[in-house]
């Protein structure tokens, strides 16, 4: 209601555009958590592969670590 009375809709002219980038973000790490933690029938070898390759990045690796924090926690958009 503030922000009618003091004439300043910035923040509600740009909510549309910085809610899309929070949920694009949630559905991301989602989607990456999904894939990392879960085996689909469908995929491959390979597939295999490059999963278990990710997950062991994400157990040696601090920063990769730190990352994966970052993000499932969210950031201000």
């Amino acid at each position: 209601m503030s922000a009618l009375k003091n004439g300043n809709v910035t923040h509600l002219e740009s909510y549309s555009d910085t809610a899309l980038k929070r949920i694009w973000a949630s559905e991301n790490i989602s989607w990456r958590l999904t894939k990392l933690l879960h085996v689909f029938p469908c995929k491959d070898a390979f597939d295999q592969k490059l999963r278990e390759n990710d997950y062991d990045i994400l157990l040696t690796s601090e920063p990769a670590q730190h990352a994966l924090a970052h993000e499932y926690v969210g950031f201000p958009c």
